[in-house]
């Protein structure tokens, strides 16, 4: 992890320049996205910024090589802001 002028950079896998890179914005934080890497059909890396959440929970998609669709559609989920606690 590493922070460069106030922005949280991480990073997951392996990735190589000729990987296809899907680029995922976030509308709530204008300096955030995350990157999502693949060879084929299959997740292989991903870099965040301002998303640790999303890093913290993607480790799983790597592991398991998670077919494309599949693992944007987990990103997105996963960038989602969380909804407030019901009150007590």
């Amino acid at each position: 992890m590493r922070h460069v002028h106030g922005c949280r950079i991480q990073m997951l896998g392996h990735t190589s320049p000729v990987d296809e890179v899907r680029l995922l914005t976030d509308q709530a934080k204008p300096a955030s996205f995350v990157a999502v890497y693949r060879q084929g059909t299959r997740i292989v890396g991903l870099v965040a910024v301002n998303h640790p959440r999303v890093v913290a929970k993607s480790a799983g998609l790597l592991d398991e090589r998670m077919p494309w669709d599949e693992a944007i559609e987990a990103v997105t989920r996963m960038m989602a802001p969380k909804a407030p606690a019901p009150a007590c």
